[in-house]
């Protein structure tokens, strides 16, 4: 069974190991965390990529990539994340084993070489160079512009905002397009110092190097590194009382996006979380879900329709698309189906069905070093003491009862409806 060692290495740094045979190719991460914030969204989202354009040993992405050839085409790629209200920013590498290389250290010259990405940028008159700042700050508005061109995206993007306005979980780990647009050389690597010494710093490794072997490694090549413990991120939670939101935008699309949130106080740290994403698969998680066989297939009210999980902020999300003629009908028949897991309205068939499509989920991420390495991000943000393996003996424990209980937390908060012409297509 693979289990993760996590360890705090140095305050603010902590190193997650799974050291396992299991792969061909280890994974390796370093993520900066912190609670999302309007003011420095962009900055961190930005960050990543422009540390990876170059840094004083190699000052350009061409000698980077040489630096990567030498390492039998090592990878090391910038990614941001959103984990409810904790924006995620850092590189996760992959890399053959030493042992693949005839015993070369792969391994550790990799990390070298993320390390004087990470702790020795190029810059010039403490700032990032100008027309690295430049090009980089274009795609990062190129991509949340992106977000706003995918409508479906969008919708529930904007679900998001309403419904957690004022909160960190509605926004976006991008940024704005604003904020974005004002960045400066200046600017980010101010904001690169403040990242270094006020973020929870995790360091993650997938591969069949032990334990042991791993902490030295990071021990000898990050020893600079030093962070700052995260608050733990409040789930988002009931609010007993408040009206359902409801909100409506115009745009010039060719199909309606429906959004509905709801609320529970079930998170991936609640005895019932198991049993919650068994009902979500009922609700609308699975290809054999109620409202992909019954509003989508059946009754054809969405040319899609879903339900997922926000696990640490206590929120489920419904998407579909929808003739904008239908708004009324859909609404009601999506909120007939929640009804319906909450009456138990469904059959052993069914039962089984979605519990089978989570298992599947569940178990492919012990099969792939990069999911795994999301799923334990997730697990260190929330503090969650267990794993994916125990995650899965617990869901297949899961009774429908449990699944119906489940269900009976879940109630409406917003409903966002992103109006077009009534036309097909889209």
């Amino acid at each position: 069974m693979q289990k993760t060692i996590r360890t705090e290495i140095r305050p603010g740094v902590w190193l997650r190991v799974i050291s396992t045979s299991k792969f061909v190719a280890p994974c390796f991460s370093l993520s900066f965390l912190t609670t999302l914030e309007k003011e420095k969204a962009a900055h961190y989202a930005l960050l990543p990529s422009l540390l990876r354009r170059g840094c004083r040993k190699y000052p350009d992405m061409a000698k980077i990539a040489h630096q990567q050839n030498a390492l039998f085409g090592a990878r090391i790629e910038p990614y941001v994340r959103k984990k409810g209200a904790v924006q995620c920013a850092g590189f996760v590498c992959d890399m053959i084993s030493d042992k693949a290389a005839d015993d070369e250290p792969v391994f550790r010259k990799t990390l070298s070489l993320l390390s004087e990405i990470v702790l020795r940028p190029h810059t010039v008159n403490n700032a990032f160079d100008p027309d690295y700042l430049s090009g980089e700050r274009e795609n990062l508005i190129d991509r949340i512009q992106a977000q706003i061109n995918d409508k479906r995206f969008y919708a529930k993007k904007r679900l998001f905002e309403i419904m957690c306005e004022g909160e960190p979980s509605g926004l976006s780990e991008l940024g704005d397009i604003e904020t974005a647009g004002a960045i400066t050389g200046e600017s980010a690597y101010a904001y690169y110092e403040t990242m270094l010494k006020t973020s929870q710093i995790e360091l993650f490794y997938c591969g069949d190097k032990s334990v042991e072997e791993v902490q030295t490694a990071v021990a000898d090549i990050f020893g600079t590194l030093r962070g700052a413990n995260l608050e733990k991120p409040a789930p988002f939670g009931e609010k007993p009382g408040r009206e359902v939101k409801n909100a409506t935008e115009t745009m010039d699309v060719s199909q309606g996006k429906l959004a509905l949130g709801f609320r529970t106080p079930v998170t991936a740290e609640s005895r019932e979380y198991p049993a919650l994403i068994v009902m979500n698969a009922l609700f609308g998680g699975s290809t054999s879900s109620k409202l992909f066989l019954n509003v989508r297939e059946k009754m054809s009210l969405c040319y899609y329709a879903s339900s997922t999980i926000e696990k640490l902020s206590g929120i489920v999300a419904v998407s579909s698309g929808i003739e904008v003629k239908n708004f009324e009908i859909a609404k009601n028949e999506i909120l007939r189906q929640l009804e319906a897991v909450k009456n138990g309205d469904f059959d052993r068939d069914e039962f089984l069905a979605a519990k089978k499509s989570v298992l599947s989920s569940l178990k492919a991420v012990l099969d792939s070093p990069v999911q795994l390495e999301d799923f334990e991000l997730s697990q260190a943000v929330g503090r969650l003491p267990y794993g994916a393996q125990e995650l899965i003996n617990a869901t297949e424990r899961v009774t429908d009862k449990e699944a119906v209980a489940a269900a009976g937390t879940v109630s409406l908060d917003t409903v966002y409806f992103l109006k077009g012409e009534a036309k097909t297509g889209d």
